[in-house]
């Protein structure tokens, strides 16, 4: 894996009540940009998360906070609207 590639982490409470962390990185979005989530509403969103490719699954919808290498918060309980794995990658949105 390249140094610093996922310099972020994102952590999140799983389905059992378990405190999971995971590295990735933020890439702000340039301009608004929406999604649709599944019941049809669109919501802005204003990050595109880079995870490396194996993370394990997460909910959409479910509260996470993403903190930067030094420890600021980027985001603080925000909806993951989205998560994808891809054949070599793995990305999320919010």
């Amino acid at each position: 894996m390249v140094e610093d590639q996922y310099p972020d982490t994102l952590t999140y409470e799983d389905q059992n009540g378990i405190e999971v962390t995971v590295e990735c990185r933020f890439v702000p979005v340039r301009g608004t940009s929406f999604f649709r989530k599944q019941d049809g509403t669109e919501v802005q969103y204003s990050f595109d998360i880079a995870f490396p490719y194996g993370t394990e699954p997460i909910l959409s919808g479910i509260e996470v906070t993403g903190k930067d290498m030094s420890g600021t918060f980027i985001v603080y309980k925000q909806e993951l609207i989205w998560f994808h794995i891809g054949q070599m990658h793995c990305r999320g949105k919010m």
